[in-house]
């Protein structure tokens, strides 16, 4: 079923599947064996394809499970969120945190935001090679797919990570949301001086807004991991 044209080194992809393996046990999620696969054949994809562009910063080659996969998933078992249906990954990258979330929640309908073209086919073949259904690669701006019709109030959660400030990303994404849909934003450093600009909205009950204290690591080394926040944005009209 699945297809790897360069496998990463077998070593490199023992020890990151044991701390993934360890990450999800403590986070508290239980894998089937297709999802064990999937997580395995996704490295694989991770590392083969970064050896061709620039998906991750080198520097995350060996803390790739901890850093990424781990993060993207385990922000739903501090907020308490299941997620389900519709679900939009706003600027997705590499698949964080869309492409873990996809294999841990089957059932959610996946729409993956790219608008850089050569991260946007890595997507498409991930979704190929580890055969997920229900999942859309979208080539295009935010800004832009906001502006279609089709997408209009589609969707009830979604993720944004790395993807500029939150004016931003509350500006580009509120056409997607139907009212009380949520948009989770993992963010780090001091988020005070981005806050501001939407205070007016929060104000006048556009949105609601509440953020967490994030931080996974199951690692050894207290400093491989940056102090995070996970902003929930809820769209109220």
């Amino acid at each position: 079923m699945f297809h790897v044209e360069q496998n990463p080194p077998a070593i490199w992809l023992s020890s990151q599947l044991q701390a993934l393996w360890f990450g999800m046990e403590k986070l508290g999620f239980e894998l089937m064996a297709e999802q064990r696969e999937r997580f395995s054949r996704y490295l694989s994809l991770l590392w083969s394809e970064s050896q061709k562009i620039n998906l991750f910063s080198r520097n995350d080659v060996d803390r790739l499970v901890n850093r990424h996969i781990l993060e993207s998933v385990g922000w739903v078992k501090v907020v308490g969120v299941s997620p389900c249906g519709n679900f939009v990954d706003i600027g997705s990258g590499a698949g964080f945190p869309g492409i873990p979330l996809k294999i841990l929640f089957p059932e959610i309908n996946l729409f993956l935001v790219e608008s850089i073209s050569k991260k946007a086919i890595f997507l498409e073949n991930v979704v190929r090679e580890l055969a997920l259904d229900s999942v859309t690669v979208l080539p295009e701006r935010a800004e832009i797919l906001g502006k279609k019709e089709k997408y209009h109030k589609k969707f009830l959660f979604g993720t944004a990570r790395a993807v500029s400030n939150i004016l931003n990303i509350v500006r580009w994404s509120q056409p997607f949301f139907t009212e009380g849909g949520h948009l989770f934003s993992i963010k780090g450093g001091n988020l005070s001086d981005e806050i501001k600009p939407i205070k007016k909205m929060v104000q006048t009950k556009k949105i609601k807004l509440k953020i967490y204290d994030y931080l996974i690591n199951f690692t050894t080394n207290t400093e491989s991991v940056p102090e995070r926040k996970i902003v929930d944005i809820e769209f109220l009209n």
